[in-house]
């Protein structure tokens, strides 16, 4: 008997040296936490990555000759969602509220184990793991909007994070993924 997730594992061992994983690491193992959370919290996107055609003009759009173009193994959760910046208001209330301090121990439990997993997600926008701690991450960013002043703030951010959102939801369309 095989597990999908071994078997999985294994070919992409061979098939993706780019992916730095490891024959003699496990597929939860917490060397991945060192090598995955820099991805979530700082990962950036190609910025004039090489053209492929050396007559293309660089466009925003341009699979050939981008100006900018999201990564394969995916981004920062804070640079292509900057809404989630929000959830960190709501820790003030650490210790005191525990809507708060649960949502920020589910938070915080299911992204260390997500960040010992093999793999990031592979050919999606933003970090696609985020999404098993996202109910909860939204529970925090949704008390930071209620108890801020300056919401306006806060709209802005989320209005960005769709703006980015769709942004890559046409590289997407346009690369397969």
């Amino acid at each position: 008997m095989q597990p999908g997730y071994d078997y999985l594992y294994n070919l992409e061992i061979g098939a993706y040296p780019q992916l730095n994983y490891h024959a003699g690491w496990a597929i939860e193992d917490p060397r991945y936490f060192v090598q995955n959370l820099p991805l979530l919290i700082a990962g950036l996107p190609d910025i004039l990555p090489p053209c492929t055609d050396p007559t293309a003009v660089r466009g925003l759009f341009s699979v050939s000759c981008p100006l900018i173009a999201p990564r394969d193994v995916g981004m920062s959760l804070f640079l292509t969602s900057p809404g989630w910046l929000l959830g960190f208001l709501s820790l003030r209330w650490w210790g005191r509220d525990r809507l708060v301090s649960g949502s920020a121990l589910a938070v915080a439990a299911i992204a260390t184990v997500n960040l010992m997993h093999f793999s990031q997600g592979w050919v999606q926008f933003g970090y696609r793991f985020s999404n098993d701690f996202a109910p909860f991450g939204l529970l925090l960013v949704a008390l930071a909007l209620q108890a801020s002043r300056r919401r306006g703030i806060g709209y802005v951010l989320i209005g960005v994070s769709l703006v980015i959102n769709l942004w890559g939801v046409i590289w997407g369309q346009l690369l397969g993924w």
